[in-house]
């Protein structure tokens, strides 16, 4: 068994960002996940599967080796893992007061003393709520909902935590369909030129100056409603385009609100995550293993959804034909070479100044920062001996854009979820977009 994890080049990268952010006084580069359950937790149950989950992915317990100005991080598993699971985090209001929730999204641990994944549990007049934690450095969204998954099955098994073994995901070098070879050997291909366009913003990122406080606001829809969302994407942009029209409608939608600007060069920014991860293979885990394709759509076509996710499908083509993943983890790492202390040098200071040198879509955001979470890997119903009610995701706010929204189709349900800084982006103006989102995704009158 290794003795440690070695996070790859992405890793690497999301490292030096969150460095950067500790040093503009920003809350930490975190990913969480939160289940809603009816009913109580089995807490001892839980706890004995975590242990499980620990043994069989070690770099869940590992501890940070802080990477210095010269050198790169690495997750030690030598010494006893450090606590993780907080049984009793305090109460969860069951309504849209999500106080409790935004009081730990600001917050930031050292991942040197903590285990990178952290398990809270709020207890509420309804149900408990498991809130799940990860520096977004150890894993990417899918990574992490594997784990949560992985748990799940540990508990469902009631699998005894000394039969549980190393799966090896630590001994893996590879990034999903990319391998390391593949990436080193992949020849250089000429993208095609796009013109330059300016990103349409809800807010100056130069107006105002970090630190912030980080928000929280949720909309939460029925199931009647979700299927009404699934049939509105088919009569106005057709089959299997679930995800452009949940991103063109969130496009239009911030159009509207900016007062629908004009302009042969103005447009919005989003981005198209894919995962490089195999079929039937849901490694590597402790990893982030992702591609991040940038998409435009100009101001002109905002407004009619059914054109703007044409554009956005046309750009994603385009830049899967003309190699652009195999092109970006060749960038990464580049990149991903320098010293993680002097990377995050160089992206406190473009976080600062409001520009960035970096590729759309990591430290330098899209206008419109759109992630989108699906159903787990097999339906679930109940977790750790509740009932599964309801699952949301929420993703860190960059603070070029001022938010970020994380759109949850799970449970049959569908929830949107944003996080923004405040006073950054006034709660007021955060609602108002996310308001008019709901309405168009729950508008089909735009259907040819």
């Amino acid at each position: 068994m290794a003795h440690a994890h070695r996070p790859n080049a992405l890793d690497r990268i999301f490292f030096a960002i969150d460095e950067a952010w500790r040093r503009c006084s920003l809350p930490g580069v975190d990913i969480w996940i939160l289940l809603e359950c009816d009913g109580a937790i089995d807490m001892k149950g839980l706890s004995t599967a975590l242990r499980a989950l620990q043994r069989c992915y070690p770099a869940a317990a590992a501890r940070l080796h802080p990477p210095g100005w010269l050198g790169f991080p690495r997750w030690d598993f030598r010494d006893d893992p450090p606590a993780a699971f907080h049984a009793d985090a305090g109460r969860a209001d069951s309504g849209a007061d999500f106080g409790w929730l935004e009081e730990l999204l600001r917050s930031r641990l050292d991942w040197s003393v903590h285990a990178p994944f952290q398990i809270y549990r709020f207890t509420s007049d309804t149900g408990d709520r498991l809130l799940f934690r990860w520096p977004h450095a150890f894993a990417d969204a899918r990574g992490g909902v594997t784990l949560i998954e992985e748990l799940a099955r540990l508990y469902d098994e009631q699998t005894p935590c000394e039969r549980a073994t190393s799966v090896e995901d630590e001994l893996r070098e590879d990034a999903g369909n990319l391998s390391r070879k593949e990436v080193s050997a992949a020849a250089p291909v000429q993208a095609k030129p796009r013109r330059s366009i300016r990103a349409v913003r809800l807010v100056d990122a130069a107006a105002g100056k970090p630190p912030a406080r980080m928000g929280v606001e949720i909309r939460r829809l029925s199931v009647a409603q979700a299927a009404a969302v699934r049939e509105a994407s088919l009569r106005v942009c057709g089959v299997a385009r679930f995800a452009d029209f949940i991103r063109s409608s969130a496009i239009r939608a911030l159009h509207e609100l900016v007062g629908q600007p004009a302009g042969p060069n103005l447009g919005y920014s989003s981005m198209h995550l894919i995962d490089q991860r195999r079929k039937r293979d849901s490694g590597p885990v402790c990893h982030n293993v992702f591609s991040a394709v940038p998409v435009w759509v100009d101001a002109a076509i905002a407004a009619d959804r059914r054109a703007s996710a044409d554009a956005v499908a046309d750009a994603l083509r385009d830049s899967l034909a003309d190699g652009s993943a195999r092109r970006q983890w060749r960038r990464m790492g580049w990149l991903s070479r320098i010293p993680t202390g002097l990377l995050a040098c160089a992206f406190a200071r473009s976080l600062r100044s409001a520009t960035s040198f970096l590729p759309e879509g990591l430290a330098n955001a899209p206008s419109v920062p759109l992630g989108f979470m699906g159903p787990l890997a097999r339906p679930r119903t109940t977790f750790c001996g509740a009932k599964l009610v309801n699952i949301l995701g929420l993703r860190p706010a960059s603070w070029h854009a001022g938010f970020a929204i994380n759109v949850n189709a799970a449970q049959d349900r569908m929830n949107i979820a944003a996080a923004f800084f405040e006073p950054h982006v006034p709660r007021a103006r955060i609602s108002a977009l996310l308001d008019r989102y709901v309405e168009l995704l729950l508008d089909w009158r735009e259907a040819k």
